[in-house]
């Protein structure tokens, strides 16, 4: 009898710098496998998305399934928020569930509360440096 295999995703990290490798694969762990192979498995684009209420140094990390309703987004969020909201960066990208949550680990010192966080020029600037990187 041959023994029952279950289908495996292997994600696959290159980098010359083992300390990044490293950090990464802490932060694999952190995530969670769940997480991990729903980003592997998706077939369908998303956004990621940074909002920030102006005149504040309040900045919101999420997503959305439908890149083209970013706008939407806003609009939805803003009806809750006591500042007005503007868009400072957006990514699009097929593993949009797993860089939202990435930038939430990577950036979890400064969160205020879920999805919110507080941010220096210093943070948006990595952030927007990650986001250019990799369109």
């Amino acid at each position: 009898m041959k023994p029952n295999r279950r289908n495996r995703y292997v994600p696959t990290i290159t980098t010359e710098k083992r300390e990044h490798w490293e950090h990464l694969i802490q932060l694999a762990r952190d995530i969670g496998p769940e997480t991990i192979l729903s980003a592997v498995k998706t077939n369908k684009i998303g956004i990621v998305y940074v909002f920030h209420a102006i005149d504040t140094k309040f900045f919101k990390i999420g997503f959305s399934s439908n890149p083209n309703r970013i706008e939407k987004r806003l609009s939805e969020i803003q009806t809750g928020c006591p500042f007005e909201l503007e868009i400072v960066a957006s990514f699009r990208t097929f593993h949009h569930r797993y860089i939202e949550k990435f930038l939430h680990i990577m950036f979890d010192e400064y969160r205020i509360r879920n999805e919110w966080f507080e941010f220096e020029n210093e943070q948006i600037e990595k952030i927007k440096y990650f986001f250019n990187r990799f369109q």
